[in-house]
């Protein structure tokens, strides 16, 4: 979908902030400045870098048609959040990480300074009615992965409709009739919410449409396996994004004709990478497009980023949800597999999970060395990268510990630091 004056859409939901055209004006400087300089991109990226600038004006659109002929907008916070069950239920689920540093100065005036920023941007987003996505919003669901968001929802429940789910933090037989009765929950709040019923045929429906949209995302990080690589890391971090802003439908549509491209580039062995190139995987805290500058210094380094272990990537789209539930019930289990046992994020103790996740994924895609990310105050994956660092060291895969903040460019200490490590394993 092309929209054709995506600013207008965008200040027709701001509520108060002053310069209401502050971030649709910032988005495309940066996505200029770090994907569409790139040479020898392949054709069809073209109708992604017309989604990404209208900087989501699409989805507003979509959000505004939807809510006008009655339908209900679903904002979740986190990759535990089942979008299967929301489009069940005949809602539209957005997703409202909110990476900005503008919503996280915002987001100051509720919560400390020294609190993780994603937090900080997720209630000044909402909070100061500045952001249209979570504004329009009928009803949000967060989770209780870290004691920041633990604390921040009840500050959010002040003001907008919420619906948290209680995420165990260990992953015994126990913890998942936990998390699946959370489900049964998020179930009543939907329906209330819709007035629908979510009915096994309704989420056999919703469970095989997201399997389509991850199937595509899995041939394109096929590419990412080979030798010689056709298309960036930064095209497909970019392509990822777009899930968000267009309908699971014209997202497959889109992929599957980018990856029949990737195809002929193959064919005529047009590749990014050579067999001396620095094979990299990111992981850690979810840092959305804050990673753009990582990405753009790695691979203007002469390195490839090939994998990204985060919540906007493989630990998202990786696994997908069993088809084979007959019953309501049995759906649900396999939701659980997916959502609670399918995602090792740092907030499980023990998670040994994670680095299974790691040392697969270092086979899969030939990795020559890991970036383990943290943002700055997210304690649990700051924390973790102790058994990280330690666990990669022992099996001889170069690692290293970056913590980022919302905002931080691609200079200085950074720079220094990633240059020093590609040039390490090169």
């Amino acid at each position: 979908m092309q929209v054709k004056d995506p600013l207008n859409v965008w200040t027709q939901m701001y509520i108060d902030l002053e310069d209401p055209d502050l971030l649709a004006k910032e988005l495309p400087d940066n996505y200029r400045k770090y994907f569409k300089a790139d040479e020898d991109r392949p054709e069809m990226m073209k109708y992604f870098d017309a989604i990404m600038a209208e900087f989501g004006a699409s989805l507003l659109q979509r959000m505004m048609d939807f809510r006008i002929k009655g339908g209900k907008v679903v904002g979740t916070y986190c990759a535990h959040i089942p979008n299967d069950l929301i489009y069940a239920a005949g809602a539209l689920p957005i997703g409202l990480c909110s990476a900005s540093t503008t919503f996280a100065q915002m987001g100051e005036q509720f919560m400390p300074v020294n609190t993780c920023p994603l937090v900080k941007a997720s209630l000044g987003a909402r909070l100061t009615h500045s952001c249209p996505y979570a504004a329009s919003a009928d009803l949000l669901i967060g989770e209780t992965s870290c004691d920041a968001k633990t604390k921040a929802w009840p500050i959010m429940q002040e003001e907008a409709d919420m619906f948290v789910l209680q995420l165990p933090n260990r992953k015994t037989a126990e913890d998942f009739a936990k998390f699946k009765a959370e489900l049964y929950k998020m179930i009543e709040a939907l329906e209330e919410l819709t007035g629908n019923q979510i009915t096994a045929e309704s989420l056999a429906e919703a469970i095989h449409y997201l399997n389509e949209q991850k199937k595509a995302i899995h041939r394109m990080w096929s590419y990412r396996k080979r030798d010689q690589i056709p298309i960036s890391g930064k095209d497909c971090l970019i392509v990822q994004q777009c899930a968000a802003y267009v309908t699971p439908l014209q997202y497959i549509d889109l992929v599957n004709r980018l990856c029949d491209e990737l195809d002929q580039r193959i064919v005529e062995g047009r590749t990014l990478t050579t067999k001396d190139t620095p094979r990299i995987m990111l992981s850690g805290s979810p840092i959305g497009l804050q990673a753009w500058h990582i990405n753009s210094i790695i691979e203007a380094c002469g390195g490839m980023v090939v994998a990204e272990e985060t919540c906007g990537s493989l630990r998202l789209y990786e696994r997908l949800v069993a088809e084979e539930g007959a019953s309501l019930d049995e759906m649900l289990d396999a939701i659980t597999a997916k959502y609670f046992g399918g995602i090792h994020c740092a907030c499980f103790t023990p998670n040994p999970g994670r680095i299974e996740d790691l040392r697969r994924l270092r086979q899969d895609y030939k990795v020559d060395g890991l970036i383990d990310i943290h943002l700055k105050f997210c304690q649990i994956f700051d924390v973790e990268h102790y058994f990280i660092e330690k666990e990669m060291t022992k099996d001889g895969l170069p690692c290293i510990g970056l913590e980022v903040d919302y905002g931080d460019d691609a200079s200085g200490q950074l720079l220094t630091r990633l240059e020093a490590f590609l040039e390490m394993i090169a």
